[in-house]
């Protein structure tokens, strides 16, 4: 799966396979090389789900074609090629369970929490409270965190 990749992707992408009656086995690799992959020679395509650069930009190096979720559901006959190639893999909402945040897959932000890249006022420094002993900025005025 990757540091990028998601269960829920791969359990669609089987459940997929199943239905169509299709053989496939899950290989789980810490990184995923040619030389690796060609000790399988018995298997016609890979489908990868830890990052679909991957495939777009290494998979000619690849003696098997190595798909992209998005691309593995092109071929499952799931969803027609789309144009441009959807480049939303990690997209608040995407077109398909391809991706990280499709649908119900997508994880909710914590309560009060602000959305991943976006900072509160204030939160960036620690209140002058607890400001340590040397810092310059120990007098300036923060405001205080959100509970």
């Amino acid at each position: 799966l990757g540091r990028q990749g998601s269960p829920k992707i791969l359990e669609h992408l089987e459940s997929q396979l199943r239905a169509l009656g299709l053989s496939f086995v899950r290989l789980l690799l810490s990184e995923i090389f040619p030389s690796k992959l060609s000790l399988l020679p018995e298997v016609d395509v890979w489908v990868q789900v830890a990052c679909p650069r991957l495939s777009i930009d290494w998979g000619t190096a690849f003696p098997k074609p190595l798909l992209t979720p998005y691309e593995a559901a092109v071929a499952l006959r799931d969803i027609s090629w789309q144009q441009p190639y959807p480049m939303d893999f990690y997209a608040g909402s995407s077109l398909g369970p391809w991706t990280v945040n499709h649908g119900q897959d997508r994880r909710p932000h914590a309560p009060g929490r602000p959305a991943r890249g976006k900072v509160q006022e204030g939160s960036a420094r620690p209140p002058s409270a607890v400001a340590c002993e040397d810092c310059s900025c120990r007098d300036e005025k923060v405001a205080p965190l959100a509970p």
